[in-house]
């Protein structure tokens, strides 16, 4: 369980299997053409080597991480809904898979980076969200 996972769980915020089951199957004949559910998820086991079970609990995870920033974001200026039209604008897509790296990485304290650095990445986020 990652981080973001073990804080929504935290919160309180989990979707049931079953309830992921059902978003699964009215979603993935949707992104693949009409093809049945039982079809894609043979498919993805054949491919992947991983059971129903876990891909339903890999897609549960992240709709219960989802949810949960929806509460976080609830007490931001952007919404989801916002968050979510501007990845969709930009036509960014979400890869569960993901790299774990060790938080002593980031809090190594002998580097820091010069002052020229930090204002030119600045710029570069200003650039990106210019509501900053």
């Amino acid at each position: 369980m990652d981080f973001a996972e073990h804080r929504s769980r935290e919160a309180g915020v989990k979707t049931p299997a079953e309830q992921t089951k059902n978003q699964l199957q009215m979603l993935l004949p949707r992104m693949n053409r009409g093809i049945p559910y039982e079809q894609i998820i043979m498919a993805i086991e054949k491919q992947y080597h991983v059971s129903e079970a876990q891909i339903i609990e890999a897609f549960g995870s992240m709709t219960t991480i989802i949810d949960y920033c929806r509460v976080i974001c609830a007490t931001e200026n952007r919404t989801l809904q916002q968050v979510l039209e501007q990845t969709n604008f930009r036509e960014e897509t979400i890869d569960v898979n993901y790299v774990v790296v060790d938080a002593v990485t980031f809090a190594d304290e002998a580097f820091k980076p010069s002052t020229d650095k930090m204002a030119e990445q600045f710029v570069n986020i200003r650039d990106i969200l210019p509501e900053i």
